[in-house]
């Protein structure tokens, strides 16, 4: 009889017991961030110069090979030099483009993960302040309460942490 008294007891407080979530818009949070934004335009712009170049090189590529199959070759030796040439300029052009895709890739990550890393520390200042077990994005629920919405509280914190990363 003691130990059901214990249990209920127990599960009373367990139950009793409140674990307060609350939900923020991640989508929101990032459109908000000047850091962002700034962030986006770099890699946009890396983006255009990287494909400029590739295509200038992919004009010059083609020229040659025009070039090269206009031009009537006495010899079967000119040929093959000539489509040694081109199979080389191909290769170096296909390095090139794995080189900038490896470099868009890695400058994505570092200017990506301290806007990652303020969005983390602005949802942990008001999970505290709140008194929050934990904040989820609202796109990984099919329902929650819009009481529990706490992406405006968040976003005045990451403006803050905005403005003093700029400082």
């Amino acid at each position: 009889m003691k130990y059901l008294i214990l249990l209920i007891c127990f599960s009373y407080t367990v139950l009793n017991a409140q674990t307060k979530i609350g939900f923020v818009n991640i989508t929101r949070l990032l459109d908000t961030m000047p850091s962002r934004n700034a962030a986006l335009a770099e890699l946009d712009q890396f983006q255009k110069s990287g494909l400029k170049e590739l295509r200038e090189k992919d004009s010059l590529l083609n020229a040659m090979y025009e070039n090269i199959s206009n031009i009537c070759f006495s010899s079967s030796l000119m040929v093959k030099e000539a489509e040694q040439i081109m199979q080389e300029k191909y290769q170096k052009f296909q390095r090139r483009q794995e080189e900038l895709d490896s470099e868009l890739l890695y400058l994505s990550d570092s200017i990506s993960a301290p806007i990652q890393e303020r969005i983390k520390l602005a949802i942990s200042i008001v999970a505290e302040r709140e008194n929050y077990s934990g904040i989820a994005d609202q796109t990984t629920f099919y329902y929650y309460d819009k009481t529990l919405d706490c992406t405006d509280e968040v976003i005045i914190a990451l403006m803050k942490l905005e403005v003093q990363v700029k400082l």
